[in-house]
């Protein structure tokens, strides 16, 4: 948390802008737009994956972006849709320096992040008064700074992008054959398929569908030495529809057909 004497220097410069609570359906967009103050942006329900002049960054619930001036954004709404709350601001950046890319930010204390949005919400709706306004801004920046501190505590989207990928790379080394697609791998990171893969790539320095196919065949060379399954159903189990491609697959892979390679394995001449 930030001293004190930096959150009052905070508050008493900061303005609050417009604020509100939106409910979006999946066939929702928001933006694209680029504003010249900072926008707090939150998700209470659901999830939505907002795509900016930084990055792609997917929000679930009480998780949410802040957004610096001048940043280009929009935002698509999951399947079932998303509540947001969106708190507009602008302040002298002397007194406290704000990051100038796009901050992801959580807050897992869910009912103290509520109840702190519905205040300042409640207090910015009532008849305006130097009482209102000082309460809200103060309110509004111990909650902005606890995330902040939240978000630093857990380290940067990219540091927990790359722990993820790490930590599901080794979960599917060890996982049964078939393994998932991209799409179910990529649902169940809360990201969308193309940030997923690109997010694997960047990581892994391999394609997601490489990687798969590796440990795919990998799994079929056990078989071919282990069991007498048929080549045919090995390679249903490896993720091919049909023999042929599982043989192609098969060949470029290892230099060898699934047959050859059962033979030389079990030192069959």
């Amino acid at each position: 948390m930030k001293s004190l004497a930096q959150i009052a220097a905070f508050w008493s410069s900061s303005q609050l802008l417009l604020n509100g609570r939106c409910a979006y359906r999946c066939s929702d967009r928001i933006g694209p737009a680029s504003w010249g103050h900072h926008d707090l942006i939150l998700v209470l329900r659901g999830q939505i994956t907002f795509s900016t002049s930084q990055g792609q960054f997917v929000c679930r619930d009480h998780s949410g972006l802040l957004v610096p001036p001048g940043c280009r954004f929009e935002g698509e709404p999951s399947e079932g849709g998303c509540i947001i709350w969106v708190q507009h601001f602008t302040y002298p950046e002397e007194s406290i320096p704000l990051p100038r890319e796009v901050r992801q930010l959580t807050c897992s204390r869910t009912a103290w992040f509520e109840c702190l949005v519905q205040r300042i919400s409640d207090l910015q709706k009532e008849a305006p008064s130097e009482t209102s306004h000082i309460e809200a801004s103060l309110l509004f920046s111990i909650l902005l700074f606890s995330l902040l501190r939240e978000s630093a505590d857990t380290g940067s989207s990219d540091d927990n992008s790359h722990r993820r990928i790490l930590a599901l790379q080794e979960e599917l080394r060890h996982a049964p054959i078939p393994l998932p697609d991209a799409e179910a791998l990529a649902a169940r990171m809360g990201w969308s398929v193309s940030h997923f893969r690109a997010c694997f790539r960047k990581v892994t320095g391999c394609s997601l569908g490489r990687y798969l196919q590796a440990l795919h065949l990998s799994e079929a060379r056990r078989l071919l030495g282990e069991t007498q399954l048929p080549v045919k159903e090995i390679g249903s189990l490896a993720g091919y529809s049909d023999a042929v491609a599982f043989s192609c697959a098969f060949q470029q892979h290892t230099r060898q057909t699934p047959g050859r390679y059962r033979k030389e394995t079990r030192g069959i001449a």
